[in-house]
């Protein structure tokens, strides 16, 4: 019976977790199944995604405090920190060996195993892309449909605004590159699809709006 529940255990830590960033936090498992986080307040689910954008990295109780209590006293700070450390411990036990939250000195850092995050393996497939051409184009649209949305864009944290406008610029670019390829090889139909989410996502983009007028 031990040996049976031994090799259990080993399956499900070999299971990878697969966290979603793209507009909201989403956890779901390796079936595609959405796990519910039950976050006792919204400040633990903010210090948890504050931790996990910066995650083996030893993160200063100080600047913890600073970013999601700033103004409030220094020792009420402190106390909601605790509080909130303790509720973000509890809503992941269920998730074991995929986070370790460890106090270390003045700070806490967060470390994961087996898990995978949307908009990080997209960004690593688009720096792996070959030029476009005819034979990688379509590789290139695989790819740019996994970007479901903004970095956190369901959630108003400021600290998230320069990771959330990097990832844009980033697809931002990529959207260029595939519309002007189209618009070169007079797929113009093509070129307007890319043309038109450009400017979805930058209205006052001059460059695509005069690109959808020469079409």
């Amino acid at each position: 019976q031990n040996l049976k529940m031994q090799k259990k255990v080993q399956l499900e830590e070999d299971r990878t977790l697969e966290i979603g960033v793209s507009n909201e936090l989403t956890f779901h498992d390796p079936d595609g199944k959405t796990e519910i986080i039950p976050w006792r307040t919204a400040k633990a689910q903010e210090l948890f995604l504050y931790l996990l954008q910066n995650r083996f990295e030893t993160v200063r109780k100080s600047k913890l405090i600073d970013v999601l209590w700033s103004g409030i006293d220094e020792q009420k700070g402190y106390s909601q920190l605790y509080t909130t450390v303790y509720h973000v411990r509890k809503a992941l036990r269920p998730f074991g060996h995929h986070f370790s939250l460890t106090n270390v000195l003045d700070g806490y850092i967060l470390n994961t195993e087996n898990i995978r995050i949307d908009l990080e393996e997209w960004e690593q497939k688009m720096a792996a892309l070959p030029p476009i051409s005819p034979d990688t184009v379509t590789e290139y649209e695989q790819t740019m449909e996994q970007y479901k949305g903004p970095y956190l864009d369901g959630c108003s944290y400021l600290w998230a605004e320069p990771e959330r406008l990097r990832l844009e610029q980033l697809w931002l670019k990529h959207a260029y590159t595939m519309a002007n390829y189209y618009y070169e090889m007079n797929l113009l139909e093509e070129a307007e699809k890319w043309y038109v989410n450009i400017s979805k996502l930058q209205p006052e983009d001059e460059t695509a709006g005069f690109a959808l007028m020469k079409i």
